[in-house]
């Protein structure tokens, strides 16, 4: 049996509060701003803790949501994930939205 932590990382990302990162929002972003709804928001606002690369962003509050991301973002309320080689992320968003109810208890709520 496959085991998470035998193709993902789980990443070391600067959070922040999700209303800290709405505020942030613009129309013509491009900097993604990964938060725990289930929407797509973009920023050119620069600060520290702006992060660069390949994530699979898992939600840790709320609802479960399952991100995919390539390039600069902030994140808040996720648990960050990279692929160990030859793991490809955006499959693996697809995994985990297909054990949606089964994650959703286990990692939103810790059962």
């Amino acid at each position: 049996m496959i085991k998470i932590k035998d193709i993902l990382n789980l990443e070391k990302i600067q959070e922040f509060q999700s209303q800290e990162l709405q505020k942030l929002q613009e129309p013509n972003g491009t900097i993604r701003l990964l938060t725990a709804e289930k929407i797509e928001a973009y920023t050119n606002h620069k600060m520290a803790g702006l992060q660069n690369g390949e994530i699979l962003a898992i939600s840790i509050g709320g609802k479960f949501n399952v991100k995919y991301h390539k390039g600069f973002y902030y994140s808040a309320n996720n648990f960050g994930f990279s692929a160990k080689d030859g793991v490809d992320l955006r499959f693996m968003r697809y995994y985990f939205i297909n054990y949606h109810d089964k994650l959703q208890d286990f990692i939103v709520t810790g059962k």
